[in-house]
């Protein structure tokens, strides 16, 4: 194909600036129509989006012979259904992360495109991040020697609405997310930490709820190892009483310390020196990795993108919060 055209099912805050304009702002790349179960919503995003087209259903999208892949910004519950329904229409299916709402469905996915010969792609835009790219260049470069270790943190304050147990946000609801937060946020550390180190085989974990807000996970605690044999440790807590995120990657010859789910400045420290670079934030954070997967798409480049990475990072999760996800679907 020369050019990829877009469909899109929901409409959500994801595709306000994010996700939804590079769709239609990438090269070789045009929003043909979106659909949304409230018409009147669907329309008003269309017209301040400039689509030319609301569908009046899904079925009707996926019909539609001048729609090549379906962009699917959804709460997890609804991946492996509007994936396959995708993939059974001939249209290339972009899922929102995490790619579904545990492992096995991530594998009925797969084994389904393999058989009918569709690609399917996982929004872990940070592998098309310049920051990304860079922190990819200086450890394959050698810059920090042979990779040994790797540190991940992520503490964050109750939200207000984390506090309405009978009003939740669907990403602490666990039918309809899978899990919480760190469901949610840690697939993008997990993910880029594959991209950058190498796919994670092995995970160990403990998860608890200690803040009582919730039935889903608020503190999880986990060691990993990689294909690679470096191994790595992880805390997040979503029930602190300050912000803090950061990555460290120790090698044998210096580290690298960033932001895994900001945008902010890199560290690589060799003996006493240390290096500060610092990334401009594209305007719509999604787009140079929506790009990419249209050039792919269109004979122009090749995707960082790695759906057997997607799946892998939801077989760890899983690994993690098995024993922990007992205590609510045993209710």
């Amino acid at each position: 194909m020369d050019i990829v055209r877009w469909g899109m099912i929901g409409h959500g805050s994801v595709t306000e600036v994010k996700s939804g304009p590079p769709l239609y702002k990438c090269e070789h790349s045009v929003l043909r129509g979106v659909y949304g179960r409230n018409k009147e919503k669907a329309l008003d995003y269309a017209k301040r989006h400039r689509i030319g087209l609301v569908y009046d259903s899904v079925e009707q999208m996926l019909a539609d012979q001048d729609v090549d892949a379906v962009y699917l910004p959804l709460p997890p519950k609804f991946h492996r259904e509007f994936a396959l329904r995708c993939i059974d229409a001939g249209k290339i299916p972009y899922i929102e992360k995490p790619m579904a709402m545990n492992y096995g469905e991530c594998v009925e996915i797969m084994e389904r495109a393999a058989v009918k010969g569709v690609p399917v792609y996982v929004a872990f835009y940070r592998r098309g991040l310049e920051k990304f790219l860079k922190i990819k260049s200086i450890i394959d470069g050698g810059e920090i020697g042979s990779v040994r270790s790797v540190e991940i943190r992520h503490f964050l304050p109750p939200e207000p609405a984390d506090r309405d147990r009978n009003n939740l946000p669907w990403r602490l609801v666990p039918e309809i997310s899978g899990g919480g937060k760190f469901l949610d946020m840690a697939v993008h550390v997990l993910d880029i930490l594959d991209f950058l180190v190498g796919p994670i085989t092995e995970a160990r974990g403990f998860a608890a709820n200690q803040g009582g807000l919730y039935d889903v996970e608020d503190t999880v605690a986990a060691s990993l190892r990689f294909e690679s044999g470096v191994l790595g440790s992880g805390s997040w807590c979503y029930v602190a009483d300050h912000a803090e995120e950061g990555v460290r990657i120790l090698g044998d010859q210096g580290s690298l310390s960033f932001e895994a789910l900001g945008y902010g400045p890199v560290t690589l420290r060799r003996g006493d020196q240390s290096q500060v670079f610092h990334f401009n934030a594209p305007e719509h954070i999604g787009q140079p990795y929506i790009q990419s997967i249209v050039n792919e798409l269109t004979g122009r480049g090749k995707s960082n993108a790695n759906l057997a990475s997607a799946a892998n990072v939801i077989k760890i999760t899983d690994q993690i919060l098995a024993d922990y996800r007992k205590h609510y679907t045993d209710k």
